[in-house]
């Protein structure tokens, strides 16, 4: 071992770690210190010839008296005889990366009637427009591991915003499919999410999903919301009928 660092010197730094792990929690009074160290179960020294650094950990009961235990490493660079310990992860900010690792499913807007159900390729004005989505998913939940925290993560769909491309937006939390025959009265209108066109046009409908982020991390808990968007696969027309009088021949 080089002749700078001597047992001396390394346990002065072994000192040096345990003491700032020790006032981790900020400049504590005589008898907070005091019950910290009493939960302080066992520290560890290591030191790396090849890159001239001494490695001090240790392991530390829960001041909560849960009797969980927690490792906090600290790396001490021989040199300068300094301790720097790893800045905590903050589990709400963990979480909202975590999220990255929940497949959610795509709300693709669905629609009916289908303009090719008529002879005129086309939504009448006025004729109810039932709204749906591709995904009959509401709820979704995993447990991930995110910068060393274990996660659980449970999305929730709260609605989905259709925008119906006339400068309407339909918000809904429920949604019925509509039959590709309706019985009874075709322009009965959705008993759940729907839309009648006043203007003729060609729309593209676009649908906005909100969900709700539930996590649950080290007996933290916390939730956010996130959205995602999808449009429809294909432009809807709607156009104007007009019934037109004529004479019969004789």
């Amino acid at each position: 071992m080089p002749n700078r660092l001597t047992r001396g010197a390394l346990a002065v730094i072994g000192i040096l770690a345990v003491s700032m792990l020790l006032s981790f929690a900020g400049a504590p009074t005589a008898s907070a210190k005091d019950h910290r160290q009493r939960h302080v179960n066992k520290i560890d020294t290591h030191y790396d010839e090849e890159s001239r650094t001494a490695r001090v950990s240790a392991r530390h009961r829960s001041p909560s008296g849960s009797g969980s235990s927690t490792g906090f490493p600290v790396v001490c660079d021989k040199t300068e005889e300094v301790c720097r310990i790893p800045d905590p992860v903050d589990p709400g900010t963990a979480a909202r990366s975590a999220v990255a690792q929940l497949t959610l499913p795509v709300n693709i807007p669905r629609y009916g009637p289908q303009p090719n159900q008529n002879q005129w390729g086309i939504i009448p004005v006025g004729y109810p427009v039932w709204l749906w989505t591709s995904s009959t998913t509401t709820t979704l939940q995993k447990s991930v591991t995110q910068d060393g925290l274990s996660i659980s993560l449970t999305a929730r769909r709260q609605k989905v915003s259709f925008d119906m491309g006339d400068g309407s937006t339909v918000a809904c939390t429920d949604f019925t499919t509509r039959p590709a025959k309706l019985t009874g009265d075709p322009r009965r209108p959705s008993p759940t999410c729907g839309h009648e066109y006043q203007v003729t046009g060609q729309f593209q409908i676009t649908a906005t999903t909100s969900w709700l982020i539930s996590w649950q991390s080290g007996g933290q808990t916390g939730q956010f919301q996130i959205t995602d968007s999808a449009s429809a696969a294909q432009i809807l027309p709607v156009g104007e009928l007009l019934s037109v009088i004529t004479e019969d021949s004789p």
